[in-house]
């Protein structure tokens, strides 16, 4: 680390004025491998060997032998950490300019987190949303806006294309918000309002509740509701949405597994730092907090960085269902 860099020791108590997200889902679509020791690597490529029955004579209990069922995976997947980071200039006027409890330090760091934190939506956002990388995907030809369509038979059926593939059922689902909000007016959705009086008393708890219990998820489906501002620097702020209007069906194992076919995971690199330190300054385990004065002129103030590395990597469409641009 450069001598011209700290670790940001500030404890981040006061109230900012920034006015950030917090409806990001990023972090809990895949599972996290924090522990890479390296950047680059491989990780097993998976068919339908693990579905495979190897021998058909029943076993009695005093049976030994090893190797019963065979895993087999190809070695050919490889994953590749990149690293990112953020950083915002904090002038010694803007510090003096500030009055508690607000804080210049404090609202630098959120406004960085809110950076970062687009910065990985999106790409993911963009990644999910893509049926060309997705290529297990379908178009409803009668959106699920209309009163005619059957969303929920739909549903059915890409949890039997993903079981199928990989003979599992999905366990993780994703919807946008405008398409929980139009499903929350749909008939087939309605009717399930066992033990209501009033339409005003169903609300979007209870659509997730509905999905979740059909497909028979452990969950229910996270909502894709995330916004970024589009517009220039000087113009009017307008946002837009990152997620578009689908609905995604995933399996993932609860815990990484070189013998099952995931879905896909979040690579990072293991921490470099003492632990005990990286607890103390509130640092994650593959992003760091660094403060330095301004390159050029010290006395103008100082540069607050945020780096983080990371690959969000899929691994196995086959153990996903995309129902692309489901809405009118």
């Amino acid at each position: 680390m450069s001598k011209n860099y700290t670790i940001l020791a500030k404890r981040l108590t006061s109230v900012s004025k920034v006015d950030y997200e917090n409806s990001y889902i990023h972090d809990k679509v895949l599972p996290v491998l924090n522990n890479l020791a390296d950047r680059t690597g491989k990780i097993g490529k998976f068919g339908n060997e693990h579905l495979r029955l190897y021998g058909t004579t029943k076993r009695n209990a005093q049976d030994e032998s090893s190797h019963r069922i065979n895993f087999k995976y190809d070695d050919d997947q490889n994953y590749n950490i990149a690293s990112h980071d953020v950083e915002i200039f904090i002038s010694n006027q803007e510090i003096a300019d500030f009055k508690a409890p607000f804080d210049a330090y404090n609202d630098s760091r959120f406004a960085l987190e809110e950076s970062r934190n687009i910065a990985m939506e999106y790409a993911l956002a963009t990644m999910l949303g893509d049926p060309t990388i997705l290529t297990n995907n379908a178009t409803p030809t009668v959106k699920w806006d209309d009163p005619l369509s059957d969303p929920l038979g739909e549903m059915t059926t890409g949890r039997k294309a993903i079981r199928d593939a990989i003979g599992r059922d999905p366990n993780r689902a994703i919807i946008q918000d405008d398409v929980l909000v139009a499903l929350l007016k749909h008939p087939d959705f309605l009717s399930k309002m066992q033990g209501y009086n009033k339409v005003a008393v169903f609300n979007e708890d209870h659509v997730l509740e509905v999905i979740q219990k059909h497909l028979k998820l452990p969950q229910p489906p996270l909502v894709a509701s995330s916004q970024y501002v589009n517009s220039q620097p000087g113009q009017t702020i307008t946002r837009t949405k990152m997620w578009n209007e689908d609905f995604l069906l995933y399996w993932v194992p609860e815990k990484p597994s070189k013998k099952v076919p995931a879905f896909g995971y979040r690579f990072g690199l293991a921490p470099k730092q003492n632990q005990a330190k990286r607890k103390f300054f509130g640092i994650n385990d593959s992003k760091t907090v660094r403060l330095r004065p301004h390159p050029e002129d010290p006395d103008l103030g100082d540069m607050m960085k945020i780096g983080w590395d990371y690959q969000d990597l899929i691994l196995n469409v086959n153990a996903s269902y995309l129902f692309d641009g489901v809405l009118t």
